[in-house]
């Protein structure tokens, strides 16, 4: 019985939530979609006890997006997969927080469907091996679902993703993506979402190139590293660079070029120490560390696969997964196409307006003569006799004048006993 309540109910709630957010709804079918003006949803499913936080959170949402979406500029923007997901993230944060601030009941509602998403295991939380493209978006999502809409419930998932990314991009990449993302409380349109988008584009792509440069510059000065040190390996042992022999011990005061004996000291020392720098000693090269140049290489590949991500590298959007989750379910519980109830604008007439002037001012015409014969059949007039009960003090006069009609006598006057409420309708039709 509680099932069917519900489920007679659902059309009627969904009608009144989308008449208070001033979009259309329809209830029935197979998927639940929008247009850009309708939004439809399928019939309630009794099997399911949480369909109506995700039905609710899906109408919320979509309901923003009917409000303050320009679809014409969001199609314009979908020229690469993950241009078109970074987009429609942020443009996603822009409109439910209009709508938080215009029903704050929305953030309740938008906030259990992602939540119960995430929960549920819908929502695939990505790992360190996951691809680049779809740690940065479940990142988009997550972490300004969390800052910027207030979703407490997402801060740890965040907080998770946000360790993954800093792990898989740069420093400087990661740095100035947050920079970036500083200014998403202030986007006020489809546009300026698109507008932010190409930034963080731009500078994925300006990152990618100073580290291919890195890599570049730790390549060469490698290469560098190793001639040096295949030279100084060739040189015969006991003899410099120059074939020059090192002198003895125990020799003079003054070597083979001229060198008092504290130059000769320093130079044996230099020796030494080139000595331990040589390969196979169990010493590293004096060029920078060879990891600087994996890590700069595999960040700028990183990056570049980041830019080059097809749709089938980033993850399924949220609210696409709700949307399958509400066309989900048996057969028998779907509704006929059954629209909801909406205003229908009045037709207009070219000539209604001065129809309607020439009928109030006849109407008002009758009106005023009906009112002046109902007050002259009503009114009572005072008549004086010459005999009564009741003397009128205003004609007491008249006796000094020798007429005696000085008694009062109210004449009798028949009044109705009904009341007759006219109604006229002027209407175009």
């Amino acid at each position: 019985m509680k099932n069917q309540t519900l489920n007679n109910a659902f059309p009627i709630v969904a009608a009144a939530l989308g008449n208070k957010f001033g979009v259309k709804v329809m209830i029935g079918g197979e998927d639940a979609y929008t247009d850009g003006k309708t939004i439809n949803l399928p019939a309630y499913n009794s099997d399911n006890p949480d369909y109506q936080d995700i039905a609710w959170g899906y109408l919320a949402h979509e309901a923003g997006h009917v409000r303050f979406s320009d679809f014409v500029e969001f199609k314009n923007a979908a020229t690469s997969p993950l241009r078109k997901r970074v987009v429609n993230a942020l443009e996603d944060i822009r409109i439910e927080k209009a709508m938080h601030n215009l029903y704050p009941g929305t953030k309740l509602t938008i906030q259990k469907l992602d939540e119960y998403l995430c929960k549920a295991g819908e929502y695939e939380m990505v790992t360190v091996g996951s691809h680049p493209a779809a740690i940065l978006t479940q990142y988009l999502f997550l972490r300004l679902s969390a800052d910027v809409l207030g979703y407490s419930a997402l801060s740890s998932y965040a907080d998770s993703v946000e360790t993954v990314l800093e792990t898989t991009f740069p420093e400087g990449a990661v740095t100035r993506l947050m920079g970036l993302l500083s200014e998403v409380p202030r986007l006020d349109s489809t546009r300026s979402c698109v507008r932010l988008t190409d930034r963080i584009l731009r500078m994925i792509e300006e990152e990618k190139e100073k580290e291919q440069e890195n890599a570049r510059q730790a390549q060469a000065q490698a290469e560098q590293d190793d001639q040096a040190a295949s030279g100084q390996q060739e040189a015969p042992v006991g003899q410099d660079a120059d074939g020059n022999q090192d002198p003895a011990p125990d020799g003079p005061d003054q070597d083979d070029h001229g060198q008092n004996p504290g130059q000769s000291a320093s130079s044996s020392d230099a020796d030494g120490d080139e000595q331990d720098q040589q390969p196979g000693m169990g010493s590293e090269n004096t060029g920078d560390d060879p990891m600087d140049n994996q890590d700069s290489g595999q960040f700028a590949q990183t990056l570049a696969s980041v830019l080059d991500a097809d749709e089938g590298d980033l993850p399924q959007d949220v609210f696409e997964m709700a949307r399958q989750l509400l066309g989900d379910q048996p057969k028998n519980c779907y509704d006929h196409e059954m629209a909801m109830p909406i205003a229908v604008p009045a037709k207009k007439y070219p000539g209604g307006k001065d129809l309607i002037d020439k009928v109030m001012g006849e109407s008002g015409k009758i009106r005023a003569s009906l009112q002046g014969l109902v007050q002259s059949s009503q009114a009572v007039r005072n008549q004086t006799k010459r005999s009564g009960n009741r003397v009128v003090g205003s004609k007491l006069y008249r006796l000094a004048q020798g007429d005696s009609r000085v008694f009062g006598k109210e004449a009798r006057r028949h009044r109705p006993n009904t009341a007759i409420h006219l109604l006229v309708d002027y209407s175009g039709s």
